[in-house]
């Protein structure tokens, strides 16, 4: 199961010798070994397509939700495109049968063929010699900015959705829109910048995306099929439907949707550190279904495996760098000389207000300290507790319970901490002054909406419209580029 069930094309001969042919996803259940769960869908299906016309796919006026009005650098951030086209997948859409199975199998082997690189097992064929292309973007992305603006430009491309974004959690769970790729034709939401609160996807969908990591809803308004069991006995074990493609999904998410305006949706897992660090959600729009076929949905599950190794890639890549900044070679004469860059450089670089330097028990300061009870209070925490990982905080009595400082801290309200030492006994902290800062919500994440009957629950929020807040005794978050986990 670690990349999914399997999907291979299936021909079906009736009495009749009428050939029906069929995409087939096959997987084991986890809880029954002796079972295999088979879905089966039609390779050219009349009724549900995969590709209609343009003026089909798009509604005939672009939705409105949020009423905003954004400016046109936002405007040009979330409708330009960073990546490069997939010519082989246009060559696919082109033809019909076991010519286009042959072409998205075709891909799917070179993304099989090496998963480190998207980009190196993504290449165009199809063209003369002279033409083929190694479209190595995402493997040479520099930044995670750049990655995650690729990455949305592949998918969309890919699964032919109106809107993809990247949808990032923080350590409260939380999700906040980093990126996103819009058809402007389709809706005049915009989302990038924009936070969710931790109840819009709660612990147990959390729990499924970590397992299940594609998920699609072909169109909101299609009446759930039941399940037809061949005997009564089969009821007393109910079968296990975690990694099947076709599975339902939540009400409440399905009238989420509704209320964004949005028909179909693709979720793909992002995995990063060992825990879900965010997902690529897709949406379409107007009056008819998006339907992704098993082949692509299989891409889209080795895509985001990519993805998150990338991200991590990334992330320790911008450590790295930063430690560049530091001599990591000890000297006894001169302990401070672990710096190469000076200290205006270093707090520059990382936006910092100001820092302190230990090592073996001597601390030198970077820049003007100010406040020096809580820098020392927090210089000797540090000390004890030996950290041996980067380590950032955006608000200190939150993520340091068992530091014990009396007066608190009314200053400093954030942190980012670089161990040079295997032992965490040397380390280089730079600190940040609280402020207060806006928070741009997608809708009041206050808002209780209780549907009331036999039993009470919460319904999804019926306005989008951004919510704003003020948020008092926090720091400014650490980007990835300054060493976050």
């Amino acid at each position: 199961m670690h990349s999914g069930p399997d999907v291979f094309p299936l021909a079906v001969t009736s009495l009749n010798s009428t050939e029906v042919k069929l995409w087939c996803a096959i997987h084991i259940a986890e809880k029954n070994p002796d079972l295999l769960i088979c879905e089966f869908e039609l390779e050219d299906d009349h009724i549900y397509p995969l590709f209609s016309p343009a003026e089909e796919e798009t509604p005939p006026l672009p939705e409105d939700t949020l009423n905003s009005s954004p400016n046109e650098q936002d405007l040009l951030e979330s409708t330009l495109s960073a990546s490069r086209p997939l010519r082989v997948l246009r060559n696919a859409r082109k033809r019909r049968g076991q010519a286009a199975a042959m072409e998205v199998f075709s891909l799917m082997s070179q993304i099989q063929g090496n998963l480190s690189s998207l980009f190196h097992s993504i290449t165009y064929e199809g063209e003369h010699a002279n033409n083929v292309r190694n479209t190595e973007q995402l493997s040479s992305a520099s930044t995670l900015d750049v990655f995650l603006k690729v990455l949305v430009g592949i998918v969309k491309e890919l699964t032919g959705f109106h809107r993809v974004m990247i949808y990032r959690f923080d350590e409260v769970w939380n999700g906040q829109v980093v990126t996103e790729l819009v058809d402007p034709r389709a809706t005049k939401d915009l989302y990038k910048g924009l936070h969710f609160p931790a109840s819009d996807i709660p612990k147990q969908a959390r729990d499924l995306y970590l397992l299940n990591k594609v998920r699609l809803l072909y169109d909101r308004d299609q009446v759930t099929a039941r399940l037809v069991c061949k005997s009564k006995e089969y009821l007393d074990d109910p079968l296990d439907m975690t990694h099947s493609y076709l599975r339902a999904m939540s009400p409440i998410h399905i009238k989420y949707l509704r209320n964004m305006a949005v028909r179909a949706s693709t979720s793909i897992s992002l995995i990063a550190f060992g825990e879900l660090w965010g997902l690529i959600s897709c949406h379409s729009y107007g009056q008819k279904g998006m339907r992704v076929s098993f082949p692509i949905r299989k891409m889209c599950r080795l895509i985001g495996e990519t993805a998150s190794r990338s991200i991590e890639r990334l992330s320790y890549a911008s450590r790295l760098q930063a430690r560049k900044l530091i001599n990591t070679v000890p000297t006894e004469q001169n302990p401070s000389g672990y710096i190469v860059a000076s200290s205006d450089d270093l707090l520059k670089i990382f936006d910092a207000d100001f820092g302190l330097l230990s090592i073996r028990e001597e601390t030198k300061v970077l820049g003007q300290l100010e406040y020096s009870r809580e820098s020392l209070a927090m210089l000797e925490y540090l000390r004890e507790r030996k950290f041996t990982s980067v380590l950032t905080s955006q608000n200190l009595s939150v993520d340091f319970p068992d530091l014990n400082y009396d007066p608190g801290f009314s200053i400093i309200a954030g942190l980012l901490l670089v161990p040079l030492s295997a032992g965490g006994q040397d380390f280089i902290v730079f600190f940040r002054k609280g402020q207060l800062w806006k928070v741009n919500w997608a809708g009041n994440p206050y808002e209780k909406n209780v549907k009331k009957g036999t039993k009470e629950y919460l319904e999804p929020r019926k306005s989008f419209k951004i919510w704003s807040e003020t948020v008092v005794g926090k720091s400014r978050d650490w980007t990835e580029e300054q060493g976050e986990q």
